[in-house]
């Protein structure tokens, strides 16, 4: 609040008194609040003086939750020999007030890198890795891991693209 104000917690009430309002001139109050519930949120101002008629307004916030979801891609293992293996690391994080579904994330591997499966198993090159995951809470951090094996020397980027249900955008992370 910019200004001091008095307070009615139980009823939600802020009471701004000034002494007076000169002719032509204004005075401003800022505020912020947090909106505890999606939907039409409206602020009732109510403006009163003993010269002038009571003046109400209504200020109406259209509240929307949603996912707000990242992704980080992080090599474990650091700098590798040809033909050892190489650890990785996916964080997804919901840090929105809405839960993710159907998250999709699809780890883009250069021919220099392939990927070992569960089994233990180098794939063929060109292969990419996907994890999938039914939801992601608010607040919620998921990691997936995966290994691949370093098949041609030099420094290789490694991709991660993040998609979820009712998200028009990819979210992309890079490493190296």
């Amino acid at each position: 609040i910019s200004r001091k104000a008095g307070v009615d917690p139980e009823k939600g009430i802020l009471t701004w008194n000034f002494d007076r309002i000169q002719a032509r001139s204004n005075e401003q109050i800022q505020l912020k609040a947090t909106a505890l519930k999606p939907g039409k949120q409206v602020c009732n101002i109510l403006v009163s003086s003993n010269e002038t008629r009571e003046k109400e307004i209504l200020l109406a916030t259209q509240v929307v939750t949603r996912a707000d979801l990242s992704v980080r891609l992080k090599n474990v293992t650091g700098p590798v020999q040809v033909g050892t293996r190489a650890k990785f690391q996916v964080v997804v994080e919901n840090s929105g007030s809405q839960k993710a579904e159907d998250i999709n994330v699809q780890i883009v591997l250069p021919e220099s890198l392939v990927a070992v499966n569960e089994e233990d198993q180098v794939t063929r090159p060109g292969v990419s890795v996907k994890f999938d995951k039914s939801a992601v809470e608010p607040g919620q951090k998921v990691t997936f891991n995966f290994t691949a094996v370093g098949v041609i020397k030099g420094e290789h980027v490694v991709r991660s693209v993040l998609e979820a249900q009712g998200t028009q955008r990819q979210i992309i992370a890079e490493n190296m």
